[in-house]
């Protein structure tokens, strides 16, 4: 099977482990959700541990239907973003690239990041310091149904 397809119940109980995981080692002062796919784990991460400081990067690392280059960086958090700890949620360290740019991009900030993903390819150019699952499967999350044809 060359995809791993995770169904809405699996995705929940994916994000409360992660939550389990981040909050037995790390204490976030916010939380940093990267939009599109990380948006929705770093909202159920935040709600399972209480952080009401949630924010959001816009890293896209496609043009239309080819992948660039390099991820661009189209929304990111206020001018002012301050926050001791943080942590950084996606739903997936694939190449790596878009984390790494998130990561970058917050240490002007914040001297303690740590980052967060569901699953983690062993390709990937960062290892996530929490993660739930490692895969060499392309991952179908319950919210990217349309982009697979399903409805």
């Amino acid at each position: 099977m060359r995809h791993l397809v995770i169904t809405a119940s699996k995705f929940e109980k994916m994000c409360d482990r992660l939550a389990r995981i981040v909050g037995k080692k790390f204490k976030p002062d916010c939380i940093v959700g990267i939009g599109r796919g990380g948006l929705v784990p770093a909202v159920y991460v935040s709600d399972r541990l209480g952080i009401r400081k949630l924010y959001a990067f816009k890293i896209y690392y496609y043009k239309g239907e080819k992948r660039g280059k390099k991820p661009v960086v189209s929304q990111r958090p206020p001018l002012r973003f301050v926050c001791g700890n943080v942590l950084i949620v996606d739903d997936i360290a694939d190449t790596g690239a878009t984390l790494l740019t998130a990561k970058k991009l917050l240490k002007k900030h914040s001297k303690n990041i740590r980052t967060a993903t569901l699953h983690y390819k062993p390709h990937s150019r960062i290892k996530p310091d929490f993660f739930v699952q490692e895969t060499e499967k392309w991952v179908v999350y319950p919210y990217q149904t349309t982009e697979f044809g399903k409805k």
